[in-house]
């Protein structure tokens, strides 16, 4: 069987994209995300799962990393989450010379990394 997901379900995306509308029966639901880094990863996942809840789906599949706590609320609310994951972003902190802190960052998100496994589906790449 093929086709797009969106001819069988109700499909809504939640990402950076200039406005409201339906695309080959996708419903895109514009999210403005922050150039800050700092405020992207403090509130941003906080603006998505205000968005996500709205939206009311049956599952959610996240693909960044920074949506984790988005992810763990939304399991803490009793829906199904599907982490996408595609490279190793513990590790990846460590080249990422912008970081301050990075063995604290490191730890923290190996924590979260951690969490989501325990509670979400996992998708690997």
């Amino acid at each position: 069987m093929c086709g797009h997901l969106s001819t069988r379900y109700e499909v809504h995306l939640i990402a950076g994209h200039p406005k409201e509308e339906i695309r080959r029966g996708v419903h895109i639901i514009p999210f403005k995300r922050f150039h800050n880094r700092k405020l992207r990863i403090l509130t941003g996942w906080l603006l998505m799962l205000i968005k996500a809840l709205r939206v009311n789906a049956r599952v959610y599949h996240l693909h960044d990393p920074e949506l984790i706590p988005c992810g763990i609320m939304l399991r803490i609310l009793g829906k199904k989450v599907i982490l996408d994951i595609h490279e190793n972003i513990a590790e990846d902190i460590f080249d990422k010379p912008w970081i301050k802190r990075q063995k604290l960052v490191f730890s923290i998100f190996s924590l979260f990394e951690r969490l989501a496994c325990k509670l979400f589906y996992i998708v690997l790449a």
